[in-house]
């Protein structure tokens, strides 16, 4: 039987998208101290991601694309993908 109390609470997860255009002078800022990116998504939100999780995408030319990231309903981040 199941009761209230025996189901677990699934947390929301919301999917954020970001356009980022940083070039690799700019970049070079996150190895040099700076330790956050601030962005605007494509809905309007300011988000602000450790610059730590964009290395991946990381090019000689900086960073370019088009991204979407998963967040907890605790604001923890949890996927990044590059979509474009």
């Amino acid at each position: 039987m199941n009761t209230a109390a025996n189901m677990r609470t699934i947390s929301p997860i919301r999917k954020i998208t970001i356009v980022l255009r940083i070039s690799a002078d700019e970049y070079l800022q996150f190895y040099r101290g700076v330790r956050q990116v601030s962005a605007r998504s494509t809905d309007g939100q300011q988000v602000v991601l450790p610059a730590k999780v964009l290395r991946p995408f990381v090019t000689h030319n900086g960073i370019s694309g088009t991204f979407t990231f998963s967040v907890s309903a605790q604001g923890k981040l949890l996927d990044i993908r590059q979509v474009a």
